[in-house]
């Protein structure tokens, strides 16, 4: 099937393309994808038999749209990072267990899919990735999401539902621009009080998390109640003694 990815590389050279679009045409072989020409700036390879991906697809700098969607990827290359033109980066629904030591690399990213495949962690590095204004990690195995996360001040969504996330990050604030925030279908009791400060939130899916009665009220009054319940004096102190914490002084 290697064949097939050359034949159409070659096509698309000839006709001086600006996308490669090869959907669901059984590739299992990509050894080639360096030989994408410069003027191809979206690469459509989802629903193919992809299992791993060569690390020459570092010199694809050119490309701006990478959909590796519903493939059977394991691993990714360290390299993948390298591609600085990348602006979107699809990798949901493959069999991706961890990310590669470097992933923070990459210097365009705006939209990462990594949703639907079998991550128990997102790691530090993440942070790096400062472009970023969506990170899907819906359907993993995630258990927490890093500190780190806070500095991705130009983050818009974040999607995070159906894991087991236990609790969610203070940093998480930082990211003041966030509109969404979907972490449904976890093991979450309570969110950080300082969540108050994300001003721009239109939409944050609690449901079907096992939540501490004293956000049950605010949650079941929609996001308005949210808000206003984790400003409250009753819920800060609750936060803390969910968590076994000592409660910190409260400046307001």
């Amino acid at each position: 099937m290697g064949a097939s990815l050359t034949s159409a590389i070659k096509k698309a050279e000839a006709a001086g393309a600006t996308s490669l679009d090869l959907c669901g045409n059984g590739i299992k072989n990509v050894e080639d994808i360096d030989q994408v020409p410069d003027t191809i700036t979206k690469v459509n390879l989802s629903s193919n038999k992809i299992v791993s991906l060569p690390p020459t697809i570092s010199s694809l700098v050119h490309v701006v749209t990478l959909n590796l969607f519903n493939n059977r990827i394991r691993e990714l290359p360290p390299e993948i990072s390298q591609m600085r033109g990348l602006s979107e980066l699809n990798l949901s629904t493959n069999r991706i267990s961890s990310l590669p030591r470097g992933f923070g690399g990459f210097s365009s990213l705006h939209i990462l899919d990594l949703s639907c495949n079998k991550l128990t962690e997102i790691p530090p590095q993440i942070g790096f990735i400062v472009t970023l204004t969506e990170l899907h990690v819906s359907d993993n195995k995630l258990t927490a999401i890093p500190a780190e996360i806070g500095r991705l001040t130009n983050l818009d969504k974040l999607e995070a539902n159906r894991n087991q996330l236990t609790e969610l990050p203070t940093e998480l604030a930082l990211c003041t621009k966030l509109t969404i925030l979907d972490i449904c279908q976890n093991k979450i009791n309570l969110i950080p009080p300082e969540f108050q400060d994300l001003k721009c939130l239109t939409r944050l899916d609690l449901s079907l998390n096992p939540i501490n009665p004293a956000l049950d009220a605010g949650a079941r009054k929609g996001l308005a109640g949210i808000m206003e319940t984790i400003q409250s004096e009753q819920y800060y102190s609750a936060y803390f003694e969910g968590r076994n914490k000592p409660r910190p002084p409260r400046f307001v």
